[in-house]
């Protein structure tokens, strides 16, 4: 029994050596059997070396990818920042494609800021080009201290046509909207601005984007120059006898414009002070022509260097304008009877605001400020009223015809 208990001692005395956690336990090896064979394998050094290498290329990959995930941290930012702002610059540069404000843009509303009516003109554009202006009076009376300024009551029957017309649900563009002198090649630059933003908002064109934003800034050039003379380019694509190739791409893809008109409102002057009514004046190729022709042979206006002298132009659809003139004749002396006038109802003529566009045109002579009587109408809110609404009228008859 006593070798019995001297034999357990020293087997607890051995697991003691081997698992205890005093800083007195045996250093004796541990056994080489069981789960602690692995501990006497002695390592390759050979193995050690291809170990270190592996962990030093992990290293490098490692380091080598937070590199690049930085880059693209900081890159990608960066040129999506200056995308954005190249687009910014962009649609600075063409307001026309981008920009959904503009001052030639389509709208839904009328002057007031109200959404226009659902009437017999809804969707359909009519530019009104109040005549004259600034420096420039038009017909006056008496001549020498005037009391009748034509510039005054173009501007006023504009502002009661443009009313009038937006209650039938137009869409209303005005070339002049106080007393300030506009350029006649300006206000037609005016008419194919707004057609070119038309057309690039809705896509109903043929015409590249590229020449439509070219043509565009061609024709604000002209508008931001404002003056009728020739030199220095100032008439931009539209100075020069017939037209140049850019302006017949334009004018015929403005014939195709079956929604829009443009009228220029005007009152006459005669000599003859017998002389009363309402003219209507439209332009066909052939009047164009035969002034054109006139005009370079006795103007010397016409004979300066920067005229581009080009072969006639035939194309103008000359019935549309002379339909729609007789049309406004018809609608304006029903509404208003004291304007029946002892001259030629409609007159073929060469004006530019009628000439250098391709929009259905006419130009309203609507009294003659030289006739006594027809100055009393002019100082008759009445008159004016159903003038008005006669032009309005004109307007609804033609597009229904």
């Amino acid at each position: 029994m006593a070798n019995d208990i001297h034999r357990r001692r020293n087997q607890r005395d051995a697991k003691d050596s081997i698992h205890s956690d005093s800083k007195f336990k045996s250093t004796s090896a541990p056994p080489t059997h069981g789960r602690y064979r692995k501990h006497t394998i002695q390592p390759d050094p050979k193995t050690s070396a291809e170990h270190l290498m592996r962990r030093r290329k992990a290293r490098r990959k490692a380091r080598l990818f937070l590199f690049i995930m930085a880059l693209v941290i900081i890159i990608v930012p960066v040129s999506i920042y200056s995308a954005c702002r190249r687009l910014d610059e962009n649609q600075s540069k063409s307001p026309s494609k981008f920009s959904e404000k503009n001052l030639y843009s389509v709208s839904d509303l009328d002057s007031a800021g109200k959404i226009l009516p659902n009437g017999p003109l809804k969707g359909k554009v009519i530019f009104l080009d109040a005549g004259h202006g600034g420096t420039d009076n038009g017909c006056a009376y008496p001549q020498s201290d005037p009391l009748y300024l034509e510039k005054d009551y173009n501007l006023e029957i504009t502002a009661a046509v443009q009313a009038e017309l937006e209650k039938l649900g137009a869409t209303v563009v005005l070339t002049r909207t106080d007393d300030s002198w506009i350029s006649l090649y300006a206000r037609a630059a005016m008419v194919h601005v707004y057609c070119i933003d038309y057309w690039i908002r809705s896509g109903n064109s043929t015409l590249s984007d590229e020449f439509l934003l070219r043509m565009r800034e061609e024709m604000e050039a002209t508008i931001q120059t404002n003056t009728d003379q020739i030199e220095n380019n100032s008439m931009g694509p539209m100075v020069g006898s017939g037209f140049s190739e850019d302006m017949i791409q334009l004018l015929e893809a403005e014939y195709e414009m079956d929604d829009f008109l443009f009228l220029s409102i005007h009152n006459n002057w005669n000599s003859n002070t017998d002389l009363h009514g309402t003219q209507v004046y439209y332009v066909v190729d052939q009047s164009i022509i035969d002034s054109e022709t006139r005009l370079i042979s006795n103007d010397s206006y016409y004979q300066h260097p920067d005229y581009i002298l080009r072969d006639p132009y035939y194309g103008r659809d000359g019935e549309k304008n002379a339909v729609l003139a007789q049309t406004m004749y018809d609608a304006i002396t029903q509404a208003e009877p004291a304007l029946i006038t002892n001259t030629p109802q409609i007159v073929e003529d060469n004006f530019a605001v009628l000439r250098e566009h391709g929009i259905p045109s006419v130009m309203l002579e609507l009294t003659f400020v030289s006739n006594p009587g027809d100055r009393d109408l002019l100082d008759d809110p009445a008159v004016i009223a159903s003038m008005s609404e006669g032009i309005a009228d004109g307007c609804v008859n033609y597009f229904s015809s």
